[in-house]
C-alpha cells in the first residue's frame, strides 16, 4: 500500500498544482462521449483495486495480499460471497504473467482511449499515464552500486533527515499539553475576566498599573505564550496529519547511465510513521529514455523532488540578462503525441533534399557541426533512395520552401518519399531559406513573408517537440535583423504553434508543428533558417522528434576552462590578489551547478615575480592558493616548441618548468598539457610529442587548428604518436582582450556572441568545449568571468542541457569513444596552403612543402607502373620520389601504416624542387587505386594534384597478378590453376577466393576509377597499358602532353627496345639499362578457355568504363576500342 500510495503521489505531482485527477474528471467541460467512457470505465472493474495493490505489485505482493483478502472475506467466515468470488477471479488473472500482460495492455488502451476524446485537455491527462513508468521502476531499501551512473542533480549518497514538520512535533505536543492545562484549570476564563474587567474600567494611574500587572501573572502569560505558539506550529500539525494520510517523500539526487538506460534516484521513505528516521529509497527507471519526462518530479532536466516545479527551477537559473515582460499571452498547451523513443539500434543518416545543392549550405554546415550523418540529394529517382529493405535515413530535411515546392512536382518521388517516411515513421522538416519563396505545396498552410525587423516580444510555447529547448510562459525580447516568414494553419488541422513573435499588431508563428495524420507523415516548418538561435536548438528537438530519438545529443555537455601563460605578460596586464579571489569565487559558485568545474590554467616558471608590486603578490597568492585550480606546464620561458628543431633541447627546456612547478607543489592536471603559440600541435612538430611524452607524461593535448583555425564548427581531434588530440575553441577572449568597452568591434559583438552568438552556439551544438582563454582575460575587467557566467547563465534560461566537467583523461576517453571516426590519424594538409599554419611552421621546413608531388601514379598494380616510372625517371625536368626504408620504389603513405608516420616523413622523401628551372616531382604507388581511404586523404593534401592510372587489358592484368603470386610462392597461386581461379565461388577455399579477388576485383576499373574522377574531375590522366608496353616511346611522347611536362623531350632518345629482355628499357650512353629480375617476367600464352571465360566476366564492365570515359570526355585505352 505505501507504494501505491507512493505512486498516487507521483501522479499529483507529474499533473501539476493547479490540475489533479479529481477536479479533471469532474470536468463540466469533458464531451458526451468523453462521459460515456467515463461511465463504463467506473462500471468496468479493476483487478487491481479489487486485491487492493499497485499495478506494478511483484507475483509474490500478489499472492500474499490475496491470502490475506481470502481470510478476510471467505464465506465461512462471513464475508461477502461475491466479493470473494471477484477476489479469485482477480487473482487467476494477476498471477499469470501472461494473462496479467494481456490485461495490462487492454487496460493501458482503454484509459488512453478515455484520455484522448477530451482534445481540450488531453495534455492534462497524458500526465496519469503512469502504467508505462510503473512497468520499468523497481524500488529498493538496499545499498546499489552506482558504478557507470553520472550524478545530474542533488547529493551522490545523501543521509535522508526527518522533515520539518516531523521534527515540530515535540514542540507542538508541548503547546497542546500547555493549552489542555490552562482549559483545565480556568486560566482562559480568568484571562478573560481580567481582560474584560481591564476594558470596562479603563483605570489610570497607580490603580491601572496594578491591574496590568495582575492581568500578565505567570499563569496568564505561559496561557498566552503557549496559544501563539501553537497557532505558529498549528500548519507543521496540518502537514504530519495530512502525511499520515497520504505519505509524501523528498528527493535527494538523480543518477544517469547512459550505457544501460537507467534512472536512479534517491528518495527519504519517510512513510507515515518512518517520518522520524526515515531511510533510503532506491527508485530504479530503466529505458528511461523511452519516458517522456514531464515539468514536475520525474524532469530530471528541470527540477528535483515533488515540491521544485519549472518556475522555481526558472528562478534560481534566471538569466542576468534584463528581458522586458509584456502582458502574458494565452500559453498553448500541446496538440501532437509526445515522441516514444526507438529501441532501434541502426544507424541512420538525414535526407537533405534540395533541387540547388548550394541552398542547403548552412543546413549543411549545421548537420556537420552537430556530427549526424547525411546525405544530400539533388536528382529525384525514388528506386535508389528507398529500395532498401532497411531505413537509410530517420529524419528528412527540405533545405528551402522552394525545394518542397519543386520537389512536390515530381510525383512519383514524393509520393515513395511519403510512403517511406509512413512506413518508418519519419518525419520532414522545410526551413525557409533568406531568399525564398512561400511555401504553397502543403495543404491547409500558408505562409507570408514580412520585413519587420528590430527587437519585438517573442514566445516558446510548451511543444511536444521540446528535448533541449525550454518553453517559457512570459513572453521575452528579441531583435531580428532580418525578415521572416509567418506560418498559418488553417483551423481543423491539428498543430502546435512553437514560437510565436509580434508582427504589426498581432501574434504570427515562426515554428509551426503540423501532427501526423493517417495519410500524412508530421511536418515541422521554420519560417527563418537555422542561423538564428532559437531555430537552432528546436531544429535539434525537431531532428530528434521527427526520427523518434534514433538521432540525438546528449542533454549533458562537458566543459573546460583552460587558463594559458599564468606568470606571463607585461606589467600592468597580469593579475593580482583580487583577481585570485573573483576566479575562485566564480570556481565556487559554478560548481554548484556544474558538477567537477574547475579551472586549468598553464604556466611558465620563468617569469614568475616579473610583473609590478601588484601583479608579483598575485603570482604569489595564486601559488598560495593553488589548489583551487589543476595545472599544466608551458614551456619555461613560454617559447614555441618549433624553436627547438632537436629532442634533446625542447626536452631540458620542458624539464626545468616541471621543476618549478614540483618546487611549488603544484596540482598537475595528470597527462594533460597546451603548447604555447598553438604551435607545434598541428601542424606537427614530432619534438614537441616525444618530449611531452618523457618529461611530463602527457597524453591529452587540445589545439584549435586542426584541420584549421576556421570555420571553428569543424574542429575535429585526432590521435598522433600516442597522444589524444582534442578540439579547442577560442571563444574570441585573447592576450590583448582585457576591457569590455575596448572588445574588439565593440561591446555589442561579446553580448551577441553570448547571448545567441558564436558561443552560445558552440555550447549548444559541441558535445565537448575546451575554452582557450589567457591570464589577461582575468585582469582588467575580468571579461572572462563576464563571459562564461553570462553564457551559462543564458544557457541554463533558454534550454536543458546540463554542464559537466570531468579529468582530462576522461573526457578525451569520452569523447573518442562518442566520435570513433576520430580516434585515428589526423588527415594531413597542406600547411603552405593555410597562412596560419606556414606561420607556426619550424623555419627548416617551411620550404619542404613546396616539394610536394605534382602528380601521382596510383596503378592499379601489374598494369606497367614501374615501367613508367622508371621511363619517368629519366626525363630531364622531372624528379620522382626517393625509394622508401620499407616499401622501395612506393611510398605507399596514403594507404598503410606509413600514413602514421606523419607528414614530415613523407614530405622528407622527395628532393627540393630546383629555383633555377621548372621541374615537375611525382611519385608512384599501385596499391592507391583500389585502397578506400587513399582518395580523400590525396584530396586533404593535395587537391589539385593529377592522377595518373594506367590501363592494361585487364584479363592481361589478372593473369599477370596470377603468375607474379605463383612467383612468389603464395600457396593458394601454387596449388590452383588460373582457370580454377576464374571458376572460384563461394564456398570455395578461403585463399582461393581470395586469390580470385585480388586477380580480378582490381580490372573492374569503371569501379575504382569513377571515385577518383568524382574526387579530382579533369585532373585524372589515363594511360594506355596495352601502348606503353608495344610501343612506349610514343605512349611517353603523348603522356608528356597530357600530364604538362615543363620541357618535351623525344622518348626515341632516351629509352631503346632490348633483346635480350624483350621489353623497352631506358638508355644510359648507348646501353640499355633494364629493371631487375623480378620485372617483365615472360609467362606462357594465357589457354583459350580461360580467355573466353575472362572476356565474359569483364565484357559488362569493360562497357561501364567506356561509358564513364564517354561521360568524362577521357581517351579510350586501345584495347577498349
Amino acid at each position: 500500500m505505501n507504494r501505491l500510495l507512493r505512486i498516487r503521489k507521483i501522479a499529483r505531482a507529474r499533473i501539476g498544482p493547479q490540475i489533479s485527477s479529481r477536479s479533471f474528471l469532474n470536468n463540466p467541460e469533458v464531451d458526451e462521449e468523453g462521459k460515456r467512457l467515463k461511465k463504463k470505465l467506473k462500471q468496468e472493474e479493476n483487478l487491481y483495486k479489487i486485491l487492493d495493490v499497485p499495478r506494478f505489485a511483484t507475483s509474490e505482493e500478489i499472492k500474499r495480499q490475496y491470502r490475506h483478502l481470502v481470510k478476510i472475506h471467505h464465506p465461512d467466515r462471513g464475508g461477502d460471497e461475491e466479493l470473494f468470488l471477484k477476489i479469485n477471479e482477480a487473482y487467476k488473472i494477476l498471477n499469470d504473467p501472461e494473462k496479467r500482460k494481456e490485461y495490462n495492455l487492454k487496460k493501458r488502451d482503454k484509459e488512453e482511449k478515455r484520455i484522448f476524446v477530451d482534445s481540450k485537455s488531453k495534455e492534462e491527462l497524458r500526465h496519469m499515464k503512469l502504467s508505462e513508468i510503473m512497468d520499468k521502476t523497481q524500488l529498493s531499501y538496499r545499498h546499489r552500486s552506482f558504478e557507470g551512473f553520472n550524478l545530474i542533480l542533488g547529493l551522490a549518497m545523501p543521509k535522508p533527515a526527518a522533515p520539518l514538520f516531523a521534527k515540530m512535533v515535540p514542540l507542538i505536543c508541548f503547546a497542546d499539553l500547555a493549552l489542555l492545562y490552562s482549559y483545565m484549570s480556568g486560566n482562559f476564563d480568568l484571562i478573560i475576566d481580567d481582560f474584560s474587567t481591564y476594558l470596562a474600567s479603563s483605570p489610570s494611574g497607580a490603580e491601572g498599573h496594578t491591574l496590568r500587572y495582575s492581568f500578565f501573572t505567570l499563569v496568564n502569560t505561559a496561557a498566552i505564550i503557549g496559544t501563539t505558539f501553537w497557532a505558529g506550529c498549528h500548519h507543521y500539525f496540518v502537514k504530519m496529519l495530512q502525511h499520515l494520510s497520504y505519505p509524501t517523500f523528498m528527493c535527494y539526487s538523480i543518477s544517469y547511465n547512459e550505457e544501460k538506460d537507467e534512472m536512479v534516484m534517491i528518495l527519504a521513505d519517510s512513510d507515515k510513521w518512518k517520518m522520524w528516521a526515515p531511510r533510503r529509497l532506491f527508485v530504479t527507471v530503466k529505458e528511461a529514455s523511452k519516458i517522456d519526462f514531464e515539468p514536475g518530479l520525474d524532469n530530471v532536466d528541470q527540477g528535483i523532488g515533488v515540491h521544485l516545479n519549472q518556475q522555481f527551477f526558472n528562478e534560481n537559473n534566471a538569466s542576468s540578462q534584463n528581458y522586458p515582460s509584456i502582458q502574458p499571452y494565452a500559453h498553448l498547451l500541446r496538440q501532437c503525441p509526445q515522441v516514444f523513443k526507438s529501441s532501434e539500434k541502426l544507424k541512420r543518416k538525414v535526407l537533405l533534399l534540395s533541387t540547388n545543392r548550394s541552398r542547403c549550405d548552412k543546413i549543411r554546415s549545421f548537420i556537420e557541426t552537430v556530427k549526424f550523418e547525411f546525405i544530400q540529394v539533388s536528382k529525384f529517382d525514388e528506386t535508389t533512395l528507398f529500395e532498401h529493405d532497411l531505413p537509410q535515413f530517420a529524419s528528412v530535411i527540405f533545405c528551402s520552401f522552394q525545394d518542397h515546392n519543386e520537389i512536390s512536382k515530381y510525383e512519383s518521388f514524393y509520393a515513395a518519399l511519403q510512403s517511406y517516411q509512413l512506413k518508418h515513421s519519419i518525419g520532414k522538416i522545410i526551413i525557409a531559406n533568406k531568399t525564398d519563396e512561400p511555401l504553397s505545396s502543403i495543404p491547409h498552410v500558408t505562409t507570408t513573408f514580412s520585413e519587420e525587423i528590430g527587437e519585438t516580444p517573442f514566445l516558446l510555447h510548451d511543444s511536444s517537440l521540446l528535448r533541449i529547448t525550454k518553453s517559457h510562459k512570459d513572453h521575452f525580447l528579441l531583435t531580428f535583423h532580418k525578415g521572416t516568414f509567418h506560418i498559418e494553419v488553417e483551423e481543423g488541422v491539428l498543430h502546435e504553434k512553437v514560437t510565436q513573435k509580434i508582427t504589426g499588431d498581432k501574434w504570427s508563428t515562426g515554428v509551426a508543428h503540423i501532427c501526423q495524420k493517417q495519410s500524412d507523415p508530421e511536418t515541422i516548418i521554420f519560417g527563418m533558417g537555422a542561423e538564428f538561435f532559437v531555430n537552432q536548438m528546436l531544429l535539434l528537438d525537431s531532428i530528434y522528434y521527427t526520427s523518434k530519438g534514433i538521432l540525438q545529443k546528449p542533454l549533458e555537455k562537458n566543459i573546460q576552462i583552460d587558463i594559458d601563460d599564468i606568470f606571463v605578460g607585461e606589467p600592468g596586464t597580469r593579475i593580482g590578489v583580487s583577481d585570485v579571489d573573483a576566479m575562485i569565487a566564480f570556481t565556487d559558485k559554478w560548481k554548484e551547478q556544474i558538477p567537477g568545474f574547475h579551472f586549468v590554467v598553464g604556466f611558465s616558471g620563468k617569469f614568475f615575480n616579473r610583473g609590478n608590486d601588484t601583479e608579483d603578490a598575485g603570482d604569489a597568492y595564486i601559488l598560495e592558493k593553488r589548489d583551487h585550480f589543476r595545472w599544466f606546464g608551458h614551456m619555461f620561458s613560454h617559447m614555441k616548441s618549433i624553436m627547438f628543431e632537436d629532442d634533446d633541447s625542447l626536452c631540458r627546456y620542458m624539464a626545468d618548468n616541471k621543476k618549478f612547478g614540483v618546487k611549488n607543489q603544484l596540482p598537475f592536471e595528470t597527462g594533460y598539457a597546451v603548447a604555447p603559440h598553438h604551435a607545434g600541435v598541428y601542424p606537427v612538430h614530432e619534438p614537441l610529442y616525444h618530449c611531452w611524452r618523457e618529461v611530463w607524461g602527457v597524453k591529452i593535448t587540445s589545439t584549435e587548428e586542426y584541420p584549421h583555425l576556421y570555420p571553428a564548427t569543424k574542429r575535429r581531434g585526432f590521435l598522433h604518436q600516442g597522444l589524444q588530440v582534442l578540439p579547442r575553441q577560442t571563444c574570441r577572449l585573447y592576450t590583448h582582450t582585457q576591457y569590455y568597452k575596448k572588445f574588439p568591434n565593440g561591446p555589442q559583438t561579446l553580448e551577441s556572441s553570448i547571448h545567441g552568438g558564436e558561443l552560445f552556439s558552440q555550447l549548444l551544438l559541441n558535445e565537448m568545449n575546451i575554452f582557450m582563454t589567457h591570464v589577461q582575460n582575468y585582469g582588467g575587467d575580468r571579461l572572462s568571468l563576464y563571459t562564461f557566467g553570462n553564457a551559462f547563465e543564458f544557457l541554463f534560461k533558454m534550454t536543458n542541457l546540463r554542464l559537466v566537467q570531468l579529468p582530462t583523461q576522461q573526457l578525451a576517453d569520452k569523447y573518442f569513444k562518442n566520435n570513433p571516426n576520430e580516434a585515428e590519424t589526423p588527415t594531413w594538409t597542406n600547411p603552405c596552403n593555410d597562412k596560419r599554419h606556414l606561420e607556426i611552421l619550424p623555419e627548416g621546413r617551411k620550404d619542404k612543402c613546396k616539394n610536394l608531388p605534382d602528380f601521382v601514379i596510383v596503378g592499379p598494380q601489374k598494369t606497367g607502373t614501374t615501367a613508367l616510372m622508371n621511363f619517368l625517371k629519366h626525363h630531364p625536368t622531372v624528379l620522382s620520389s626517393f625509394d622508401s626504408p620499407t616499401t622501395y620504389e612506393e611510398l605507399q603513405f596514403f594507404s598503410s601504416q606509413n600514413y602514421k608516420n606523419g607528414l614530415n616523413w613523407y614530405l622528407d622523401l622527395f628532393p627540393d624542387r630546383p629555383k633555377e628551372e621548372k621541374t615537375m616531382i611525382f611519385e608512384k604507388s599501385a596499391t592507391y587505386f583500389t585502397s578506400s581511404p587513399t582518395i580523400p586523404r590525396i584530396k586533404a593534401l593535395l587537391p589539385t594534384v593529377k592522377i595518373v592510372s594506367v590501363l592494361l587489358e585487364p584479363g592481361a592484368r589478372a593473369y599477370s597478378w596470377y603468375f607474379h603470386q605463383r612467383a612468389h610462392n603464395i600457396p593458394a597461386a601454387m596449388k590452383y590453376s588460373f582457370m580454377e581461379v576464374l571458376n572460384a565461388k563461394e564456398g570455395d577455399d578461403s585463399q582461393l577466393l581470395d586469390l580470385q579477388n585480388r586477380c580480378l576485383a582490381p580490372g573492374n576499373y569503371a569501379k575504382h576509377l569513377s571515385k577518383w574522377i568524382s574526387a579530382f574531375e579533369s585532373n585524372v590522366v589515363i594511360v594506355d597499358g596495352d601502348k606503353l608496353k608495344s610501343d612506349p616511346i610514343s605512349a611517353m611522347n603523348d603522356f608528356q602532353h597530357d600530364i604538362g611536362t615543363p620541357t618535351f623531350v623525344d622518348y626515341s632518345k632516351l629509352i631503346a627496345f632490348d633483346e635480350q629482355k624483350g621489353f623497352f628499357c631506358p638508355l644510359e650512353g648507348e646501353k640499355t639499362h633494364c629493371l631487375g629480375i623480378s620485372k617483365g617476367r615472360k609467362y606462357p600464352d594465357m589457354p583459350e578457355d580461360c580467355r573466353k571465360a575472362i572476356d565474359e566476366f569483364y565484357a559488362p564492365l569493360n562497357l561501364n568504363l567506356k561509358e564513364l570515359l564517354t561521360k568524362h570526355e577521357l581517351p579510350y585505352p586501345s584495347w577498349l576500342k
